[in-house]
């Protein structure tokens, strides 16, 4: 009996873990399709101010790396639009991120060209 429960537990845990990675996995799919509209507003639209409040909420997403890729993209359109806070964007990616590296190179370039 005492085995039965056990087994019933690790079952039990082991459909809570495959839930979870199910759900981690799409939650990265949207966000990746979030970014994806996000690149779309600024380059084909041309919304600026409207890609950045997209890239706002990826960044805000629990997958880092995809998080510093669109941090690098704010802080590059707000240097389109010629605004003061892209350093602080840049600064963020610098500070806050090891990974990707490039994501984190390309911010400190361009952190030190400002």
């Amino acid at each position: 009996m005492k085995q039965l429960r056990v087994a019933g537990v690790v079952a039990l845990v082991a459909g809570s873990l495959a839930l979870q990675a199910q759900v981690g996995a799409q939650a990265t799919r949207e966000a990746e399709k979030q970014f994806k509209a996000a690149q779309y507003k600024q380059e084909v639209q041309g919304d600026l101010k409207g890609a950045i409040e997209e890239y706002k909420k990826v960044a805000q997403g629990p997958d880092r790396a995809l998080a510093a890729r669109a941090l690098l993209a704010m802080g590059e359109t707000y240097q389109t639009l010629g605004a003061p806070d892209a350093r602080g964007v840049f600064a963020q990616i610098v500070r806050d991120y090891t990974e990707p590296k490039e994501v984190v190179a390309t911010a400190r370039v361009r952190l030190a060209a400002l």
